[in-house]
């Protein structure tokens, strides 16, 4: 995606680079999918925490508006989420937790994700996934003309979120 991304960026002369933008963002969705959720997802510990629950005390274990999706998501009965609600995810569930307790498999998602990564300024990665959480749907992005001035920014954002979430090495997550 990023590589279509940057070819058609570069062709350049575009009437609207939406198309563009549509692919930076679409490659951090996959991206964050990817590497954050499925893993949770399909780890065997986790999985078998996440069935034991029923509906209700999983919801009451995170917070915000996409509680039910994640719960679908976790459950396996949805197969994917948008952009706007993996960040919504991560911002209301691990990246601002300490303005709550997690409890539960609340508790081992936000386990997960900082037994995994490293984040290097937290507050950016609030700010870039902030930004990213605005794009709602997959229409969103074709309904609207954007300029080479947007593929820069959101090129910008796309590769800062990359450098900011960063894998921990395998010998520091076994510890």
């Amino acid at each position: 995606m990023i590589t279509s991304a940057n070819i058609l960026e570069k062709e350049g002369k575009l009437d609207n680079y939406s198309d563009v933008v549509g692919l930076y963002v679409e490659a951090v969705r996959i991206e964050l999918l990817k590497k954050i959720f499925e893993p949770f997802r399909d780890n065997p510990e986790y999985r078998k925490a996440c069935n034991d629950w029923d509906r209700k005390q999983l919801i009451d274990e995170f917070l915000g508006n996409n509680k039910s999706v994640l719960h679908l998501y976790l459950t396996g009965a949805q197969t994917s989420m948008s952009i706007n609600q993996l960040c919504e995810i991560l911002l209301e569930n691990v990246l601002t937790v300490e303005k709550t307790s997690p409890r539960g498999v609340g508790k081992l998602f936000f386990r997960h994700f900082f037994d995994t990564y490293n984040l290097r300024n937290k507050n950016k990665v609030i700010d870039l996934i902030q930004k990213f959480s605005g794009f709602r749907i997959k229409g969103y992005i074709s309904n609207f003309v954007f300029t080479s001035t947007d593929v820069k920014k959101t090129k910008k954002i796309t590769f800062e979120i990359f450098q900011n979430i960063q894998p921990k090495k395998i010998h520091e997550r076994d510890k």
